[in-house]
């Protein structure tokens, strides 16, 4: 009886292999919050969820409405660091 032979395959490129991957993946609560802090406000005022994806602010009332009139600014530069998945849609 003689051995099989197998054929050669074709290689996989290295980032075909982890696309179905980075398709599911979510930023942490950390980086989203962070990219949201880079409007020079201390991270202990803003919580995330995830799920909902809505940034809430426990800040002091001027930095609230401040943040409020320009929240499609801050949205916007939010989604140019995070990307486009991973954006938050409300602030509340």
């Amino acid at each position: 009886m003689q051995p099989k032979i197998f054929k050669a395959t074709q290689t996989k490129p290295l980032h075909n292999m982890f696309a179905a991957i980075a398709a599911r993946l979510i930023a942490p609560q950390k980086s989203v919050i962070e990219a949201f802090c880079e409007v020079k406000l201390d991270t202990r005022y803003v919580s995330y969820v995830p799920a909902s994806k809505t940034i809430h602010l426990n800040a002091p009332g001027m930095f609230k409405t401040e943040i409020k009139m320009r929240e499609k600014e801050i949205l916007e530069t939010v989604k140019n660091t995070l990307g486009v998945k991973n954006t938050p849609k409300h602030i509340l």
